[in-house]
């Protein structure tokens, strides 16, 4: 379904592709897999199967506002998870039942 890179990119090369996005201008994309976890729940119960989603994915793009002046995989993740659970202000869940969290991000290739 989605087409990424080579799995044995590590980790400078992904930055150095970041990187090169930041200073050319040129566009990026990356596949977030993501879970949502169930937060109505008490705390003894966080973490337990029926309390987490299966992987979720979503593909963002740099060439958008939010994540332009990314230049880390750790600024899209922390970016996309604020953007999702507290999307209008930073104290207040967009969900209060659940919030999101990034398990990977990968550079998909630039032919897609």
């Amino acid at each position: 379904m989605y087409r990424a890179f080579d799995n044995n990119i590590d980790a400078h090369d992904a930055h150095y592709l970041l990187i090169s996005h930041v200073v050319t201008g040129c566009r990026m994309k990356f596949l977030i897999a993501f879970i949502n976890i169930d937060v109505s729940v008490s705390a003894d119960l966080l973490g337990d199967a029926s309390t987490i989603s299966g992987v979720r994915h979503e593909i963002i793009d740099t060439t958008d506002v939010l994540y332009a002046e990314c230049d880390s995989i750790r600024e899209i993740e922390a970016l996309f998870e604020q953007a999702y659970n507290y999307p209008l202000d930073n104290d207040i869940l967009q969900s209060p039942s659940f919030k999101a969290k990034v398990l990977t991000v990968q550079p998909l290739s630039p032919f897609l």
